[in-house]
């Protein structure tokens, strides 16, 4: 048996920590055996429930993020030692931190989940998200393996002198709740237009996820009274939105944040994304899953996705609403029945847990091989 130890700072709901349960729900628990060590106190907002649901051991540092400038050597070499794990796999830039620091003598991989020289500077500002990145990249080269989560960001991060190998994240959608109402009745229950074309849109309501570029171009869109938009999420854009949306009297809702994700994709015709960057977006597959076609901006992500299936959706050009009102068109004068079959075949192919885990577990085993340990 195999101890892999997962390092995150917390289990906080994300799209990483998604990835991380979904490597972990699939692994072959006959061969590995999945230890977690968060570096700081969980949040209300945390995932750590499921963790524990799928018997996988978590053990916390409780450290504050000053805390662990100091204390965090002697702690996680000590847990580390007692657990002597086989293998370690680092996800962000704290973890990744401690693996080139700490580790050296041991198998250490980290998953990059986003291209650090756009995410960070948006994320932080120009000055100190430069900084972080250039520090991220400088701890990736020090690690035995990166795994980028997309070719795109393979590329990118081979620019910065970054080796990586990719592996597409996957989603499972096995255990959602069946939705077995129709279509209409699901409209009805969520307060939806039942005679409309609905776009729906799930994510963080930022200037990264671009929601106002979609909202602007129904201003001029001479489809706009047959379509109508959902977005699932809050954020700093918030405001902005809404008061475009009463100012123009737009078909669009702003959802909020809901714990039925599913029903609202199950009561859609469409998908659509506006994200100036993403790693690989797991609100995108998840789409697919639901048979959505998918309408998306032209960051080297999506086109990726795309790439698998020209039929499952249509590119659009980042903050350009000329070009989104023009997919929009395109998109609902194609067949959807063929959309939608595309869409399903897309993530069952290439985007399912068990595709991910799978890859994962070949390089671990690779691994394993390559030091004489198995």
């Amino acid at each position: 048996m195999f101890k892999i130890i997962y390092i995150v700072s917390t289990l906080k709901k994300c799209g990483p920590i998604n990835v991380l349960l979904n490597i972990i729900k699939e692994l072959d628990r006959s061969v590995y055996k999945p230890i977690i060590i968060t570096l700081s106190e969980e949040g209300t907002d945390t995932a750590i429930q499921e963790f524990y649901n799928r018997n996988v051991e978590v053990y916390s540092l409780n450290l504050t993020r000053t805390e662990g400038i100091f204390k965090t050597k002697k702690k996680v070499n000590s847990l580390i030692n007692k657990l002597n794990p086989s293998i370690i796999h680092t996800h962000g830039i704290r973890a990744d931190r401690i693996g080139a620091k700490y580790f050296k003598k041991h198998l250490v991989i980290s998953t990059i989940h986003s291209y650090p020289y756009f995410d960070y500077p948006l994320t932080y500002g120009l000055i100190l998200g430069h900084g972080m990145a250039f520090m991220h990249t400088r701890y990736l080269r020090k690690l035995t393996l990166a795994v980028s989560c997309s070719n795109s960001i393979k590329n990118n991060m081979l620019k910065k002198n970054v080796e990586s190998i990719y592996i597409h994240n996957g989603i499972d959608m096995g255990e959602k709740r069946q939705i077995h109402s129709s279509k209409d009745n699901l409209r009805t229950n969520l307060n939806l237009p039942v005679d409309k074309k609905i776009f729906i849109s799930v994510g963080h309501l930022s200037k990264l996820k671009d929601p106002l570029t979609i909202i602007k171009s129904l201003i001029v869109n001479e489809y706009k009274d047959n379509l109508y938009f959902v977005f699932l999420g809050n954020g700093e854009e918030k405001e902005k939105c809404q008061n475009l949306i009463d100012q123009y009297n737009l078909p669009v809702l702003l959802a909020g944040q809901v714990s039925n994700v599913q029903d609202y994709l199950y009561a859609a015709d469409y998908f659509v994304s506006a994200s100036l960057g993403e790693g690989m977006p797991n609100s995108v597959l998840e789409a697919l899953s639901s048979s959505l076609p998918v309408l998306l901006s032209n960051i080297e992500s999506h086109k990726e996705i795309l790439e698998m299936n020209k039929c499952s959706g249509v590119i659009f050009k980042t903050q350009d609403t000329e070009s989104l009102n023009q997919a929009i068109f395109k998109l609902i004068n194609l067949d959807r029945k063929t959309l939608s079959k595309s869409a399903i075949i897309t993530y069952n192919d290439y985007f399912t847990s068990k595709v991910m885990s799978t890859k994962y577990q070949i390089e671990y085993m690779r691994l394993i091989k390559k030091k004489g340990i198995y």
